[in-house]
């Protein structure tokens, strides 16, 4: 709309506006955080910004890591069977909704802000969120539980309205593309500091953490892969996932 010209924004808020940017942060194609920021800066994904912001006049300049999502309840879950009817918040992206459907939970979108009364008085009985966010936003007043699915990495990006970005000169959009880069390496740095601490305040409050086995993470991935791949078949194939996937 042009109200504002740039934006510091989480990656996967632009798949509601252009669905096939959601192919980058697929559940389970990262390994790792550096790798969901390697799959943003690869070939295939910047082939997605570019389409991106000839599509929606919005373009990602670079991308620094929020955190990786779990499974966060208020009540214990020590594997797949406690997922069952858990009244669950996801964001209000489609992919997570009917993914997390396929595992027997009860998705409810809900924007951020809301999420925190919606624990209080039991709209929601737990949220799928990173570590961070749910420490610095005090969801573990209520969430004394987290089952580690590792489920998908959080993605910042730096957003410029290509209208604004195509009046600039070259030497203004250097200026923009190297400031985005800087600030993305420093902020890729210092998430993994608060990582660590992060970890240690969760251990101080009491949280109990529970890895799923490799044969749960194996069948969690085997539940979604289906709902998955018939989401994203209008632009993409199993192909360019494992493409994605395999991004050294």
């Amino acid at each position: 709309m042009g109200t504002i010209e740039m934006c510091y924004v989480s990656a996967g808020a632009a798949e509601g506006f252009y669905p096939k940017s959601g192919l980058v942060g697929t559940l389970f194609t990262a390994r790792d955080e550096d790798h969901a920021v390697k799959i943003w800066r690869s070939e295939m994904g910047q082939e997605i910004v570019e389409e991106m912001a000839s599509q929606i006049g919005v373009r990602f300049l670079d991308f620094s890591i929020e955190g990786v999502r779990n499974v966060w309840s208020k009540t214990p879950v020590a594997g797949l069977e406690d997922l069952k009817g858990l009244k669950m918040r996801v964001p209000e992206v489609p992919m997570f909704i009917n993914t997390f459907q396929a595992l027997g939970v009860n998705p409810t979108p809900m924007a951020t802000s809301e999420v925190y009364t919606g624990l209080q008085t039991n709209i929601v009985d737990g949220l799928e969120y990173d570590v961070t966010g749910v420490i610095d936003q005090n969801f573990v007043d209520h969430c004394k539980y987290c089952y580690e699915t590792k489920h998908s990495v959080s993605i910042m990006a730096f957003g410029v309205a290509e209208n604004f970005w195509n009046n600039l000169t070259e030497e203004q959009r250097e200026i923009i593309r190297t400031a985005a880069e800087e600030i993305s390496a420093e902020l890729n740095e210092t998430y993994y500091e608060k990582a660590k601490a992060d970890r240690e305040t969760l251990e101080e409050q009491g949280i109990t953490l529970v890895a799923p086995t490799e044969a749960e993470s194996e069948e969690i991935k085997e539940l979604m892969e289906p709902i998955i791949l018939d989401y994203i078949k209008d632009y993409a194939t199993k192909e360019d996932l494992d493409a994605l996937k395999a991004i050294p």
